[in-house]
Formats: structure tokens, sequence, C-alpha cells
């Protein structure tokens, strides 16, 4: 096989391994509404330190597995971290005006 052609090939790979990872990516994303769901129920709130040092915890565990640099992965989880408090505290706002009493001023005239 020619260097161009191989060097196609990889890239192939790396173009299918990309979406692979965005898909992964977009499942755990689609999680916080759920998860912020659960958190409401239980009466917990959205930031969860304990739970991000687990996680940070478990990406160098699984970094050093796949002999990956844990810095990079530390960074990546960061923002799915952020991106999933962002939509939880979306999902949060929305069970809150869901579960608020009617009151006669919530009410409209007719």
């Amino acid at each position: 096989m020619s260097s161009k052609k191989r060097l196609q090939t990889v890239r192939n790979s790396i173009n299918e391994i990309d979406e692979k990872i965005i898909e992964l990516m977009a499942k755990r994303t689609q999680l916080a509404p759920e998860i912020a769901t659960l958190k409401f129920s239980l009466d917990m709130d959205i930031m969860d330190s304990s739970r991000e040092k687990d996680v940070y915890a478990k990406t160098r565990e699984v970094s050093k597995k796949y002999d990956f640099d844990s810095e990079i992965a530390i960074e990546v989880m960061k923002i799915l971290i952020e991106q999933n408090k962002k939509l939880q505290l979306k999902q949060l706002e929305k069970l809150k005006l869901e579960s608020k009493p009617i009151s006669k001023s919530n009410l409209k005239s007719e």
C-alpha cells in the first residue's frame, strides 16, 4: 500500500473514532436531565464536588490503563461536567416551575 493510501486509511480510522467519541459525549450529556430529576427528588444540590473528585480519580485511572495523558483527559471531563451542570440546572428550573403550587395570583381572570 502506498503511503498516500495508508495515510487516507489512518485518517478514515481517526474519523470513525472521532464520531464514536462525539456519540459517547452526546450519550453522557443526554443523561443530565434524568440526573437532575433524580437529584431534585432526593433534594440534592446539582453541584456535587465529591462526585466530581470521583470522576477525576476514575479518569486518571482509566487514562493510565490506556497510556493516555491524564491531564488532557481531565480537561475533557471538566468540559463535559460543566456542560452537564448547565443542563441539570436548566432541568432543575423546569422542575421547580412545574412543582410550583398554583395560587390565586397565578391564575388569570376570565
